[in-house]
């Protein structure tokens, strides 16, 4: 009698483990199958929500920041929320604005010009008038600026607070390190990068020199932490991206260095076939190549490990292309518009007839939006 109790205890207690086991098996496959469907989906067509019209001029520039809409263009900015409501508004006077934006700041300054405004979600943080033509500035999340100069054969290099008060300088005399291009600064403001062209061997040559302001770079020679010379190339642009790697990307090959006090590169990416365009974001770079007859385009994705996520053929023309949220490529032509997710799958295509300026990614993986010649448009993308 006992061992037969024992026996219908036992099948009752492996009966309620195979229930356990197949909800979790269901779960799992549940789960596995949405996140198959979030990759995979594929739209053709969209719904607008809501939207309104634009008031600006053709050449505004947009931009998301903190979640609202920011448009700026060169007689000022304005801050939206995304039904159109003004949060703030800023005037002044650039011929050609730039806009670095950080966790919490924006930085617009006037390159070749004077003008610089540090800008919060709030509004005016601080404004900087320089004396001599800005080449390039960066800002760093705690919105300490670096901007470099140029005075004929000196180049000048000031950092500043938010609020614009001068808190170091230095000069490079471009017949001794060559001529800088371009700089960045790196969140937590304690890390400067610098690179520079140098012809004066007869041949062309990039160095990019790294600082380091805070400990580490104390016991340093001019806080210099690590210089590093590329023979026949030229590196236009530097970055400092997620968790403060950096990163430069040259005419051949693009570099990205490590996150540890002393700079060491831990990924090259040699571009060896016809450069058309590359972009980035904070977590990827994308590259398009020309196919090898020319008659198409490849886009290529890579992670910051210099890892290619995926390669895609695509014939359409374009004049623009730029990273969204998660990943997502946008390549456009200002008519036909298409976001390849950061697998490879052309997530959306169309074609709109006319003018279009931007997309941005809103709430949700399938709304956005749609910044046309006329109007501000929130979307909802659909199947046909």
């Amino acid at each position: 009698m006992e061992e037969k109790e024992q026996s219908n205890n036992s099948k009752k207690w492996n009966s309620r483990i195979l229930k356990v086991v197949i909800v979790f098996v269901i779960i799992i496959a549940a789960v596995v199958s949405g996140i198959l469907w979030r990759i995979l989906a594929t739209y053709n067509n969209f719904e607008v929500r809501n939207g309104h019209d634009r008031t600006d001029s053709e050449h505004t520039e947009y931009r998301d920041f903190k979640g609202n809409l920011l448009a700026y263009s060169r007689d000022g900015m304005f801050y939206t929320d995304y039904s159109g409501n003004l949060i703030w508004n800023e005037s002044y006077e650039m011929s050609s604005p730039q806009v670095e934006i950080t966790q919490g700041y924006l930085l617009v300054y006037d390159k070749n010009g004077t003008q610089i405004r540090i800008m919060s979600p709030a509004g005016n943080a601080g404004s900087i008038t320089t004396t001599l033509p800005v080449t390039a500035a960066d800002i760093s999340g705690s919105g300490t600026i670096a901007v470099l100069m140029q005075d004929n054969a000196v180049a000048y290099l000031h950092v500043y607070d938010v609020s614009g008060n001068l808190l170091a300088s230095g000069e490079i005399h471009m017949n001794k390190g060559g001529y800088p291009i371009d700089i960045a600064i790196s969140s937590d403001a304690k890390r400067l990068m610098v690179t520079m062209l140098d012809l004066t061997s007869g041949s062309v040559q990039s160095t990019i020199n790294f600082y380091n302001f805070g400990d580490a770079g104390i016991d340093q020679t001019n806080n210099l932490m690590g210089t590093f010379t590329y023979g026949n190339m030229v590196i236009p642009e530097v970055d400092y991206v997620k968790d403060d790697c950096a990163i430069a990307i040259g005419d051949s090959e693009i570099v990205v260095f490590g996150t540890s006090e002393v700079p060491k590169p831990e990924a090259e990416i040699y571009l060896s076939e016809e450069i058309k365009s590359i972009y980035h974001d904070n977590r990827y770079i994308g590259i398009i190549t020309a196919t090898t007859d020319g008659a198409a385009n490849n886009l290529t994705v890579y992670n910051l490990r210099g890892k290619a996520l995926f390669t895609k053929t695509f014939e359409e023309e374009y004049n623009n292309c730029y990273f969204l949220s998660d990943g997502e490529s946008v390549i456009t032509d200002g008519q036909i518009l298409s976001i390849y997710n950061r697998f490879g799958v052309q997530k959306f295509t169309y074609d709109f007839g006319d003018g279009i300026y931007q997309i941005i990614p809103w709430e949700g993986n399938r709304n956005y939006v749609l910044i046309r010649k006329d109007r501000v448009e929130r979307i909802r993308l659909t199947k046909e």
